[in-house]
């Protein structure tokens, strides 16, 4: 799937949707997690307002209180903390075609659909044009049935290293994991093995 772009649609924006939604209702919809790959996909939150008018929600990064002054690195990915919204919301720049979609996936319904929509926004409001352009069905048993299975084995494997005589190899492949990841950290900062033989024999 990779990256993407959230978007939230105020409940009194037209949204076109098909005249027979089947199993759905609109709080499916409306509740759903609604995508889109036009604008950036770095994983932003924009709003669509009941005018039409897209924002973008700003966001700020928080560093945990005990994170503070630590210098033992520079990634932001080894420090605690969250990103928090910072009130501010920034206009999207128009005019620009904006597909996006959504997934409904639920175990009571005998369908898993998906809906999408193409916006042409534009800074005028009399310019902007919303249509649906796919609703798509399809049977569900399947990814139910392998839902399933995959939660019987979580189970099964949950209870396996309950017993008491998984300790040792819990406690062994901890072990092992240990050794690998400082010998993948140890490899990945040593020269590779064409760069070694060209220094031994440099001739």
């Amino acid at each position: 799937m990779g990256l993407f772009d959230t978007i939230k649609v105020n409940r009194d924006f037209v949204l076109p949707l098909p005249p027979d939604l089947g199993e759905l209702s609109i709080d499916d919809i409306f509740n759903n997690e609604i995508q889109t790959k036009d604008l950036g996909e770095s994983m932003s939150i924009f709003d669509i307002h009941s005018d039409g008018s897209m924002t973008e929600r700003e966001y700020r990064w928080v560093e945990d209180e005990k994170e503070k002054g630590d210098k033992k690195s520079d990634r932001l990915l080894d420090l605690g903390g969250s990103m928090e919204p910072t009130g501010i919301n920034i206009s999207v720049p128009a005019p620009q075609s904006i597909e996006f979609y959504c997934y409904v996936s639920k175990d009571a319904y005998e369908n898993d659909y998906c809906i999408e929509w193409l916006y042409f926004y534009d800074s005028d409001p009399i310019k902007r044009r919303i249509s649906l352009t796919k609703f798509e069905k399809w049977p569900n048993a399947e990814r139910k049935a392998n839902v399933k299975r995959w939660q019987d084995e979580m189970r099964a494997r949950k209870v396996l290293f309950s017993k008491w005589y998984m300790k040792p190899y819990l406690v062994w492949a901890d072990v092992v994991r240990w050794v690998f990841r400082k010998y993948r950290r140890i490899k990945n900062k040593l020269p590779n093995d064409f760069k070694v033989e060209r220094w031994l024999t440099p001739l």
